[in-house]
């Protein structure tokens, strides 16, 4: 593609739902919604509005005073980004993830925690997460609950999780399913190399020698 555009003055138009590819071959890019116009700027930016669909951000929300009101906890805030991004920016596979879960703790002498059932774009669970391995957490008050999971994890596509809010790690006092939702792309690749898909929901790089005898 770059030996047919480059040299002869012509311009190639590539159409692709493929964001690996889009970013690798493209450094401008149009985005159309039901036939019309609605972006034209950088791939970077372009990236961003297909993957949001102008729509509220799923991966972060905000509840209201009272609004999840329960004897024992308020829900206050949750949101999964890109390590040191917005909330609104799009996230490749290579790149941490920080997740956090704002509630606060009404008993003064129980240990809440939170637990996070991870479900593929299917609605399938794939892992579970949890507050819970941590020795100890504070009783009271406000409290902000976070985990960061590594890069070259997740293999790209689109994830949600439910959120379990456990009681001295015996019982479940709550349950919000589908509290958030969040879409990785794949990276970059050089043109020749392979962009297609790969299956599974996770894509994780392990550690690699080869030793020649």
């Amino acid at each position: 593609m770059k030996d047919v555009s480059s040299g002869q003055g012509r311009t190639v138009l590539f159409v692709s739902h493929n964001m690996a590819a889009v970013k690798s071959i493209c450094n401008r890019c149009v985005v159309l919604q039901h036939g019309k116009v609605i972006f034209e700027g950088d791939t970077n930016s372009a990236v961003q509005q297909y993957l949001s669909g102008f729509k509220k951000a799923a991966n972060h929300r905000e509840w209201k005073s009272n609004e999840i009101n329960h004897p024992e906890f308020e829900l206050k805030e949750a949101f999964i980004k890109g390590v040191g991004k917005k909330l609104e920016d799009a996230v490749e596979i290579t790149e941490p993830l920080e997740l956090c879960i704002t509630l606060i703790n009404k008993t003064g002498n129980h240990r809440i925690d939170t637990t996070l059932h991870f479900k593929d774009g299917n609605g399938e669970k794939i892992f579970v997460i949890s507050s819970g391995e941590l020795e100890a957490v504070p009783q009271q008050g406000e409290m902000s609950y976070r985990c960061k999971i590594p890069g070259n994890f997740f293999n790209n596509g689109t994830f949600s999780m439910d959120l379990f809010v456990v009681e001295d790690k015996r019982r479940s006092i709550y349950i919000e399913p589908d509290i958030l939702e969040f879409t990785l792309v794949n990276k970059p690749a050089e043109l020749g190399q392979y962009m297609g898909e790969e299956p599974g929901a996770l894509r994780p790089v392990f550690s690699w020698t080869v030793n020649s005898f």
